[in-house]
């Protein structure tokens, strides 16, 4: 590793929600991360936690710490935005509050971008906390697929980790759970896209950098546990509602119009067509009546931010930027 000195200097991020006992595990492992502490700055950004002591325990435990207190829960693609806008780093780091960095975690982060010409991000090994003895992917990476209704692979999920894992190598979509992005790439194609709320704001900034020629790259040395969906608990209303409709406005956004089209006539015959048809056999109406009702919200709520999304995708409205 170079002289502290001549080391960039990192701004990390995390976004959090009611997550004090997140907090209390990751906060540490972040202070006591290799990479010189004079050289990086931890910033939490707390979506109005009312559900728990999340900002005092901040405030106490961790002075070091820029905390910034939003007045309401924007989400988690507006959360990075309020992080990123403060930070001062060459590199700007996503952390979920719900992961546990190994100890060279940064370190390896930093190395891989320095490394590596035209880096827009780097993404690290994400393993699985309490499956597998810790040893089960989360993810190694990802593919854009511009040309699938589901764009977006993620390497090695719920594999076994081994050699295969084990090289760095660029790739063409980013994991928003462990991420690198450089102050370059953000002030040439911009922040997250706030439209998203949560889930998929990720894969939407990929695909713009993708558009932009810029390079990603999977660092195995950087490695971090996760607790998935701790906040959101995956498969729930909650989260079905966020993967869905923000799968759709991703293509709407970037995709070919036949293929969203698609997609569209697809979750209009999941959610809709198919439940009122079962609903009227009898076949578990209140099962139906419930997808029908989830269905609803997520239509309207995709309709309302359909025109803002082709907008963007016609560049008649600017992506936020990052402050030079």
């Amino acid at each position: 590793m170079a002289r502290a000195a001549q080391l960039p200097f990192v701004s990390l991020v995390t976004v959090n929600w009611n997550g004090q006992r997140l907090l209390a595990n990751l906060l540490p492992l972040l202070e006591a991360q290799s990479y010189p502490r004079d050289r990086f700055e931890i910033i939490v950004v707390d979506n109005d936690s009312t559900r728990d002591d999340s900002v005092n325990f901040v405030k106490e435990h961790f002075p070091n710490v820029v905390l910034v207190e939003n007045t309401r829960n924007d989400g988690f693609a507006r959360g990075c935005n309020l992080g990123m806008a403060v930070a001062k780093g060459d590199y700007l780091v996503m952390i979920n509050n719900d992961t546990q960095p190994h100890k060279d975690w940064l370190a390896c982060l930093v190395d891989c971008a320095v490394q590596e010409g035209h880096c827009g991000a780097v993404v690290s090994k994400v393993l699985f906390i309490g499956r597998g003895k810790g040893n089960i992917i989360n993810n190694a990476g990802s593919v854009l697929h511009a040309n699938k209704a589901w764009p977006v692979e993620e390497i090695g999920a719920n594999e076994q980790d081994g050699p295969a894992y084990n090289k760095r190598r660029e790739i063409t979509a980013l994991c928003g759970t462990s991420l690198l992005l450089s102050r370059a790439m953000l002030q040439d194609i911009g922040l997250f896209d706030e439209l998203f709320f949560m889930y998929w704001e990720d894969a939407e900034l990929s695909w713009r950098g993708q558009k932009a020629g810029w390079k990603f790259y999977y660092e195995p040395t950087s490695v971090v546990m996760h607790e998935h969906s701790a906040s959101s608990k995956e498969h729930s209303d909650f989260w079905t509602f966020y993967v869905t409709r923000n799968r759709l406005l991703i293509l709407w956004k970037h995709a070919r119009f036949g293929l969203a089209l698609r997609a569209q006539l697809a979750f209009v015959k999941e959610f809709l067509a198919v439940p009122i048809v079962r609903g009227l056999q009898g076949r578990e109406r209140r099962h139906q009546l419930h997808m029908v009702k989830l269905g609803l919200r997520i239509k309207f709520s995709l309709l309302a931010r359909l025109g803002p999304a082709l907008l963007k995708r016609a560049r008649l409205i600017q992506e936020r930027k990052l402050p030079a």
